[in-house]
C-alpha cells in the first residue's frame, strides 16, 4: 500500500526517482518493523503515510508544499517508528539501554528511526536520490529528520503552542521555517489519526498499545522499577488511558 500511495501521488515520476531502487527502500524498511510489536509496527507506519497522503489531498493544505516536501513528509511516514522495539524512550533511559547511551537520552528512539533508516536509504541498491547533489540530499535528509523527531511525545507540548502562536491567523506559509513547523503537526496528527477512526478500528488500536504497555510493564516489573501509567496488565485501564490520550494529546493538535 506505501509502494501503491507514492506511485499514485506521482512523485517519483514528477521527480525522476528510479523507481527500483525507490521499491527496494520501501520494502527494507518494511522489513525493518517488528511483527511481534502490536502498534509501533509496519502497519502503523503504513497507516501513518495514508493520512499524510490525504492531507495532501486537501487543497488549503497543499498550496503550501512543493513535490519534494511532500515526497520528505511521505519518507518521514514510512520510517517514523522503523525497528521500533515497544519500548518507551522513558524505559530505555532508565535502564541505561546503548541506545539511550548512544543517543544521550534525548529522542532516543526517534534519532534511532532516523539514523538506521538513513543508513538503508544510501545503500547503493536503495538510494533512490543518487542523482541529486549533495545540498539537495543533504536539505531533504533535514526536513524528514526534522520530521520525524517532533513525533516524539516530549516535544508535543512545545511544537504545538508554537504553532498556535506562528500559523494559525497565516493563511499561507511563505517562510521555511513556517512550512517546516506545519509539516510537523500534520506528521503529528497522522501519528495519533487512530483516535479519528471509526470506532472498530479505533478499538484494535487501542488493543495494541495496550498491549505494548502491558509488556513493558511486565519488564518494569522483573526490574523492579515503578511501573509506567497503564502499564499493569492486572489492573487494566484502557478507558482512563484513552481518555488522557484523546483529552490531552489528539484533540488539542487537531483543534
Amino acid at each position: 500500500m506505501s509502494y501503491h500511495l507514492f506511485i499514485k501521488s506521482g512523485l517519483i515520476g514528477r521527480l525522476h526517482l528510479n523507481n527500483e531502487k525507490f521499491l527496494n527502500f520501501i520494502k527494507e524498511i518494511e522489513e525493518g518493523y517488528h511483527t511481534d510489536v502490536t502498534f509501533h509496527n509496519a502497519c502503523h507506519a503504513t497507516d501513518v503515510l495514508h493520512c499524510m497522503y490525504y492531507f495532501s489531498t486537501i487543497p488549503n493544505i497543499s498550496v503550501n508544499f512543493k513535490d519534494w516536501d511532500l515526497l520528505a513528509m511521505f519518507v518521514a511516514a514510512c520510517i517514523h517508528d522503523y525497528d521500533h522495539p515497544g519500548l518507551s524512550n522513558k524505559f530505555l533511559v532508565q535502564i541505561g539501554d546503548p541506545l539511550a547511551i548512544l543517543y544521550n537520552d534525548k529522542s532516543v528512539l526517534e534519532n534511532h528511526h532516523c539514523a538506521m533508516s538513513f543508513s538503508i536509504l544510501f545503500k547503493e541498491q536503495n538510494n533512490f536520490l543518487e542523482h541529486l547533489d549533495k545540498e539537495k540530499v543533504n536539505d531533504f535528509r533535514e526536513t524528514v529528520i526534522s520530521l520525524v523527531l517532533a513525533t516524539d511525545l516530549a516535544e508535543h507540548l512545545q511544537i504545538l503552542t508554537l504553532f498556535k502562536k506562528k500559523i494559525l491567523n497565516i493563511p499561507k506559509c511563505v517562510q521555511r521555517e513556517d512550512k517546516i513547523l506545519l509539516m510537523k503537526i500534520l506528521i503529528k496528527c497522522a501519528d495519533v489519526s487512530n483516535a479519528s477512526k471509526d470506532k472498530v478500528s479505533y478499538s484494535k488500536w487501542v488493543d495494541g498499545i495496550m498491549e505494548e504497555f502491558y509488556r513493558q510493564g511486565d519488564r518494569e516489573k522483573e526490574l523492579n522499577i515503578p511501573l509506567s501509567p497503564f502499564g499493569n496488565r492486572d489492573v487494566p485501564k484502557p478507558n482512563s488511558c484513552q481518555k488522557s490520550f484523546v483529552e490531552f494529546i489528539a484533540t488539542p493538535i487537531f483543534e
